[in-house]
């Protein structure tokens, strides 16, 4: 972990600046122009290694903080009592470290709109959910109160899980469904009206492929029609 990175370095750097200290007092009985060369040395090495030390303690403090933000935020925005939030603490900086979001408090944020969607979920559905809201965020450009909804839309309507609803989703948007940028919208209103009609999600997706192919212009033009 990040943490895990600064407290190692800096624990290398206080070793460079005792093993430096050692040397000169190694060297205390030569000449004295010698030693003053050595003394000069060490208070270079010895101000290097305090600068990255409180270069590294630096960043820890700013992580650290951000981190207190970041689940403060989450708290507020869910109605969590600050002492339930061990575990979405965790499960924050998981999420993280596995390289999601642009940083804690993009993946907190992320979060607190997916439990507001959502409701109660377990560790595990919490976690793939932000991530893929995430990642759906970061190539497709979603916005993520929009494919929160679609996603949430095709669980409520189809009974599909979550995951397999943002992966229809991917492979609508990779199909070219959402050329006109109207994939999402037309998820949120069409769907309620084709699970009315008996048709179950892969009749939805395949009828607006199958319109988009033919030339439709729109496919919200097609869950119109």
């Amino acid at each position: 972990s990040e943490l895990q990175y600064v407290s190692e370095h800096g624990a290398d750097a206080f070793d460079d600046v005792n093993d430096v200290l050692d040397d000169v007092e190694d060297g205390t009985g030569k000449a004295s122009d010698g030693f003053t060369v050595m003394k000069g040395v060490a208070a270079n090495l010895y101000t290097e290694g305090i600068q990255l030390v409180t270069d590294g303690l630096h960043d820890m403090y700013d992580l650290l903080l951000e981190s207190d933000s970041a689940v403060g935020s989450f708290a507020a925005k869910t109605g969590t009592a600050v002492s339930d939030m061990g575990k979405y603490t965790d499960i924050i900086n998981d999420i993280y470290e596995s390289g999601s979001g642009e940083s804690l408090t993009n993946v907190s944020d992320t979060m607190a709109m997916v439990v507001q969607q959502f409701g109660e979920l377990n560790d595990a559905d919490l976690s793939d959910i932000t991530e893929n809201t995430l990642t759906l965020e970061k190539y497709f450009g979603y916005d993520v109160q929009e494919q929160l909804r679609a996603s949430k839309m095709l669980v409520d309507q189809f009974g599909l899980s979550a995951d397999e609803a943002f992966s229809m989703i991917v492979q609508g948007a990779q199909s070219g469904l959402d050329k006109n940028g109207d994939l999402l919208d037309s998820i949120n209103e069409y769907s309620v009206h084709y699970k009315q009609l008996g048709y179950d999600a892969d009749d939805f997706f395949n009828s607006l492929l199958n319109g988009t192919a033919s030339g439709t212009f729109s496919v919200d033009k097609l869950g119109n029609a």
